[in-house]
């Protein structure tokens, strides 16, 4: 499941998307009605959400640098701008 996410993700490469630039502990990218396995690399769709375990933590990150660290036990949903930001 983990790599039809990569597709996706690959596909939306060329927008301003953020992308999980640091994963420590378990988390999980509820995308799509499908919950995958969070890991680096991974770029964010509209209305992701991203689960942290109770240990974790995640770091995601947008292409001008800003950056959001996510605890544990956290429930964060991306609602990002469309493309013509």
């Amino acid at each position: 499941m983990l790599a039809a996410l990569g597709l996706c993700s690959a596909a939306l490469a060329s927008e301003r998307v953020p992308t999980i630039t640091f994963v420590e502990g378990s988390a999980t990218i509820v995308s799509g009605g499908q919950a995958y396995v969070a890991a680096t690399g991974v770029r964010l769709r509209q209305c992701d959400i991203v689960r942290t375990g109770a240990q974790a933590l995640v770091q995601v990150e947008r292409e001008d640098g800003s950056q959001v660290v996510l605890g544990p036990g956290t429930r964060f949903l991306f609602d990002l701008p469309h493309s013509g930001e």
